[in-house]
Order: structure tokens, then C-alpha cells, then sequence
């Protein structure tokens, strides 16, 4: 039998002297490695609270967007929503205001032929509402934007966009709870299911000044709504429905809820 240490005499000595050489060549790049590290740490745990926070982030942002009356756009550059956010809560609201109904006008044409592809039962009302706005015929075109939103929420979902419970609950919300959805996508969803002033009550409507609210114009309340700004608004609302309505919300993925649990508390609309 061979006896390995008579056999192999110097094995082990070659073995060891062959990791200690392996040790010290590794030994630099170890310690490259180790400084790596240590200089990328804070920007990888930077990037990952940025993703822990995305959400809540997104979800004020979307908040301040709507409480001005805009709706966000898929197409915008995607550090638009936070800058915009931050304007609208600081002191450059008309700034923001100016971007995006310059944003919406150097993008008429595509929003509408995408409006009228995805809705070609609707093309022949949107083809007015978007000539009323080019037109600068602003009280024609809001209100059509308007009425244009809510039927394409009623066509794809069966429920009134802006329809709340008797509880104060958008409609819209009871079915989006019920959905098996990602919790940022429930995010993106997130300006049609809290209270803004699109939705704001006859008492808090008062307050609003010109502010977009969709009861107070449809039902001739208000009688000054007629701008560029509310007009542009009011496009922002229907292209920002017909994305997340569609993309994010599709509606063969819904639990088709009971109508009569949704329509038990209707109040206005």
C-alpha cells in the first residue's frame, strides 16, 4: 500500500507554500475590495431607502399635484412628479402651473389621437373638446374633458369616477381594495380615491375660488371656470384616467364587487 507521506514526501509543503502565495497576491485585492465597500455603502443604502420610501414619496407627491388640480402624465420625465410637488408646496405654483399647460399643449396631438384609439366610440366628442381648446375656447372644452373622464371610468369599470358612499367613500376605492393589485400601483391610483377639490362638497367648494371641481362646472355653479389653466387641467385628469384606468386598473383583472354594495351610499356627484 503507498504510504502518501513516503510517497509524496513534500505535498504538503508545496501545498502550503502555494496558499500562502495564493493569500498574498489575494491580499490587495481583498483590501480593494474591503475600501469598495466602504465608499459605495452609503450610496447603496441611500438607493435603498430611496426604494423603502418610494411609495409614501409618490403617493404625497400625486396628493400635491391633485390638490392643484393636475394629474400626472406617464410621459413626463420621471423626477418631473417629485420637482413639480416640490413647486406646488413651496412658492413656484405659477411656474409649475406654466410647465404643465405648456407640457399639455406641445402634446395636443398625440394625447388626443391616443384618446380616440383607445376610445373610438368617444373620438367625435374629443375631436371637439381638444379643437374648443385650441380654439381657446376654455368653457367649452373643460367641461367636455370632464364629462369625457367620468364616462370613460363608467365604460371600463361601470362605476362614476368621482361617485362617493354615504360615508364619504369614493366608490372607486371600495373596488380598488378589492383588487390584486401591487401597493404601488395602488399608489398611482391614489388621486382617484382621496378627497380633492375636484371632489370637494358644496361647503368646501366655497373656498376653492376658481379651483377645478367637476360638480361645480357640470352643474353650473361656477361660471368663471372657463381658462387655459382648468382647460389643460381637465386634459391632465382624462389622459391621467385613461392610462391608470386602463394600465394600471385593467378591467379584466376586477372582482366584479356586488353593484348594489357600491351603490348602496351613493351620494353626489
Amino acid at each position: 500500500m503507498i504510504d502518501p507521506q513516503t510517497h509524496y514526501p513534500n505535498r504538503d509543503t508545496e501545498w502550503r507554500r502555494s496558499l500562502a502565495a495564493l493569500t498574498e497576491a489575494a491580499y490587495p485585492v481583498v483590501e480593494h475590495l474591503k475600501m469598495a465597500w466602504k465608499r459605495a455603502f452609503p450610496t447603496l443604502q441611500a438607493i435603498a431607502e430611496g426604494f423603502r420610501t418610494l411609495p409614501e414619496r409618490s403617493r404625497v407627491a400625486l396628493l400635491q399635484l391633485g390638490t392643484q388640480g393636475w394629474y400626472l402624465d406617464p410621459n413626463l420625465p420621471a423626477n418631473a412628479l417629485f420637482e413639480l410637488a416640490e413647486s406646488f408646496s413651496g412658492t413656484s405654483k405659477e411656474a409649475a402651473n406654466e410647465f404643465l399647460c405648456k407640457w399639455i399643449d406641445n402634446h395636443l396631438d398625440e394625447t388626443e389621437k391616443l384618446l380616440a384609439e383607445r376610445f373610438p366610440n368617444r373620438q367625435h366628442i374629443l375631436r371637439e373638446a381638444f379643437e374648443a381648446h385650441r380654439l381657446k375656447l376654455y368653457a367649452a372644452s373643460t367641461p367636455l374633458f370632464l364629462a369625457q373622464a367620468d364616462g370613460i371610468c363608467q365604460q371600463l369599470h361601470d362605476i362614476q369616477l368621482f361617485k362617493k358612499t354615504r360615508s364619504g367613500k369614493m366608490q372607486l376605492k371600495v373596488r380598488v381594495e378589492t383588487l390584486e393589485i401591487g401597493e404601488y400601483e395602488k399608489v398611482l391610483l391614489t388621486p382617484l380615491l382621496e378627497a380633492l377639490p375636484i371632489t370637494a362638497s358644496a361647503k368646501a367648494r366655497s373656498e376653492l375660488n376658481n379651483h377645478l371641481n367637476r360638480h361645480a362646472i357640470l352643474h353650473g355653479e361656477n361660471v368663471n371656470y372657463g381658462t387655459h389653466e382648468n382647460s389643460c387641467r381637465a386634459i391632465s385628469l382624462i389622459t391621467y384616467v385613461s392610462w391608470v384606468l386602463v394600465e394600471i386598473m385593467p378591467n379584466q383583472t376586477l372582482n366584479h364587487t356586488d353593484s348594489s354594495t357600491l351603490r348602496s351610499g351613493e351620494s353626489e356627484a
